[in-house]
């Protein structure tokens, strides 16, 4: 039995949205295999399908999204290719341009990611 079932339906929703799989395919999936589509394997399917629809971004880019990770310069669209959603974005706006400050809780630890005018300029964990 699967344990958290919310956590896989989240998982399945984006498999579907990504397009990696369809409802009907997973409808007569008996329980016991839908958990291939759970946790780093859905991630790691959702990476590649990003990645394989913006052959433009730096090899180094996408080398960083498929290991889960950040690297500095990276866009927002590539953040989130990497990390997911954030928990929350603080907004700042000066004369300078636009700061954004993404958090995310991952595993009971808060991290966070820096961008000013999109592109991400640091991070902390």
């Amino acid at each position: 039995m699967i344990k958290n079932r919310a956590v896989l339906f989240f998982t399945v929703i984006l498999l579907i949205l990504s397009g990696c799989v369809t409802v009907e395919s997973l409808r007569n999936l008996p329980e016991e295999k839908l958990k291939y589509y759970s946790g780093f394997y859905a991630e790691n399917l959702y990476r590649q399908e990003i990645i394989s629809r913006h052959p433009e971004w730096p090899e180094k880019v996408k080398q960083a999204i498929l290991k889960g990770s950040v690297s500095m310069d990276m866009t927002k669209q590539q953040a989130k290719a990497a990390w997911g959603e954030p928990y929350k974005i603080n907004r700042t706006v000066t004369q300078s341009g636009v700061h954004e400050q993404w958090v995310y809780n991952q595993v009971g630890a808060l991290s966070f990611l820096y961008f000013d005018n999109d592109i991400l300029t640091s991070w902390q964990n």
